[in-house]
């Protein structure tokens, strides 16, 4: 990993594995557009579509999901360096709302950029998909013990 390029992705996932010189610069293209969030402020809304995913580079921020008689319910938490919207890859509309909980800085990904990140970096492909499917994982077992 270069030491002259570190971020909260890289961090987060150099706890599974060494990444390389290629791969921490594809991460920093992934970061490269920030745009700061206030708290309170929604970044995903139910309905929305959606164009990617997102790196969340500082902040917080949580998967809500609205009952009919108006409450939420907190589905996720996001710490810096998760990515936002990996289980919503393959769908055009959010199905959800997130919300971010302090101030911060998302990093927006198209749909389109990712088709380098499966052809030509495989492994951190992989990775992410890994830590994503985790991620779900973890949610199920948070829904059912709430149940």
């Amino acid at each position: 990993m270069s030491e002259e390029y570190q971020s909260c992705l890289v961090s987060r996932l150099s706890r599974f594995v060494s990444l390389t010189d290629h791969e921490c610069a594809f991460i920093a293209e992934m970061e490269k557009d920030e745009h700061p969030r206030k708290k309170g402020r929604s970044v995903v809304s139910v309905g929305d579509r959606t164009e990617g995913i997102m790196v969340l580079k500082t902040g917080w921020a949580v998967v809500k999901a609205d009952s009919s008689d108006g409450r939420s319910q907190i589905l996720r938490v996001y710490l810096p360096g998760e990515v936002m919207g990996l289980a919503e890859i393959g769908s055009s509309r959010a199905n959800h709302r997130i919300t971010m909980q302090t101030d911060g800085v998302i990093c927006p990904f198209p749909r389109s950029g990712l088709a380098p990140l499966y052809s030509e970096y495989p492994r951190l492909g992989a990775l992410l998909t890994g830590v994503g499917s985790l991620d779900q994982i973890a949610l199920r077992h948070h829904a059912s013990s709430l149940g």
